[in-house]
């Protein structure tokens, strides 16, 4: 059903006159919110995506001015890229790690975010390093990340665990953990890595995607067709109690929950949907399965 065709079934079933303004504007709401709801239920196999994050080594290229007790720094060769927010720099003879707060791709000038401490050079080394990189705009939650040159998986890691227990969060290397780093100022979730990438490669990021609400009549939602109809028992059944009396809105709490319960287990396209593949040294005994290799992880995620 298009989101035309959805209000004029909740309208309908709720004896509302939807060609009235703010009465569909209602109903347009409801629609949304119940398809948000329903969305965040399970990890739905429609909802699934996958993209890539390539990683960047250390930059050194050319020298770096630096003043003592300034936030003013110029590159001698200045980056291609935007190195605000996400890197950190480290200047020859001053072991302090200093953010980068404001620079524009292809500019020699940045700024730091607290004054130099070193000493004043005007032709200063230089490690100019990215440690922070943001999800797809579209992610909602990860199912997991790993190496694309290689089969492993990388852990996830709690932000305060990983500060508490890595010694040396500066350690370089082969990814192989990630934790959270809150949002990006495009509110895209982002991560560290650890140890942090000393090379360039590609990371496959498989996730849950976010859904996008419904504003055009022709537009559907990101549901199969079949499943159609939760939305509008959702939307009667979660938000249109003031407009329903108790028979009609008991009769839409069953639909919508009857609708939820068939959705959830006919979801997956796929016969073998409740399968959970383990690393075969994780499973003991001498029973035949799939061997997943050993460092993929201790569990496939059984998202489906």
């Amino acid at each position: 059903m298009t989101f035309l065709e959805l209000r004029q079934r909740v309208a309908e079933l709720a004896g509302l006159d939807r060609t009235q303004t703010e009465t569909d504007t209602r109903v347009k709401e409801w629609v949304n919110q119940t398809y948000q709801d329903v969305s965040s239920f399970y990890n739905w196999p429609w909802l699934v995506k996958r993209s890539v994050i390539q990683t960047l080594p250390d930059i050194t290229t050319g020298t770096v001015a630096v003043t003592n007790d300034s936030t003013a720094i110029t590159f001698s060769s200045a980056p291609s890229i935007s190195v605000q927010d996400q890197f950190q720099i480290q200047i020859t003879d001053d072991t302090n790690w200093y953010n980068i707060s404001s620079h524009t791709a292809a500019s020699t000038s940045a700024t730091l975010d607290v004054p130099y401490l070193g000493t004043t050079n005007g032709t200063a080394g230089y490690k100019l390093r990215k440690v922070v990189y943001s999800l797809p705009s579209s992610l909602d939650r990860v199912m997991f990340i790993r190496q694309t040159d290689s089969d492993t998986k990388l852990n996830e890691i709690d932000p305060v665990t990983f500060f508490n227990q890595i010694p040396d969060p500066n350690t370089t290397g082969s990814a192989r953990n990630y934790y959270f780093q809150g949002l990006d100022t495009n509110q895209n979730w982002q991560i560290g890595l650890f140890p942090i990438p000393d090379a360039e490669i590609n990371l496959l990021v498989w996730y849950f995607k976010k859904i996008t609400e419904m504003t055009s009549d022709s537009e559907s939602p990101d549901i199969p067709t079949k499943f159609h109809n939760i939305l509008v028992f959702g939307a009667l059944s979660l938000y249109g109690y003031d407009f329903i009396d108790d028979t009609r809105l008991q009769s839409a709490d069953r639909k919508f929950a009857k609708l939820l319960s068939e959705m959830h287990k006919m979801a997956n396209p796929g016969k073998d949907s409740h399968t959970i593949l383990q690393p075969w040294d994780q499973r003991g005994g001498s029973r035949r399965g799939f061997r997943l290799p050993g460092n993929f992880g201790h569990t496939f995620p059984s998202h489906f």
